[in-house]
């Protein structure tokens, strides 16, 4: 089965993304330029993170379900 175009949402840099700016700096700042590396983490381990937040979580859940690449 082919990827759904909406994936290229996972690879373009952070800064293209409507995240917030505290998204945006927290995740550069800590190394990560695109959405995927940020997923390739599991969520209890981004969670244990001192720069990660709750509200970090919910932007990627939304982001997510607008490009629909939730799981199934």
């Amino acid at each position: 089965m082919k990827p759904s175009p909406n994936q290229a949402v996972l690879h373009q840099p952070l800064s293209s993304l409507p995240l917030s700016k505290l998204f945006k700096q927290s995740a550069t700042a800590n190394g990560f330029t695109s959405l995927q590396q940020i997923l390739d983490i599991p969520v209890e381990d981004l969670k244990t993170m001192e720069w990660f937040t709750s509200e970090m979580l919910d932007q990627i859940t939304r982001l997510m379900n607008e490009f629909h690449l939730g799981t199934k």
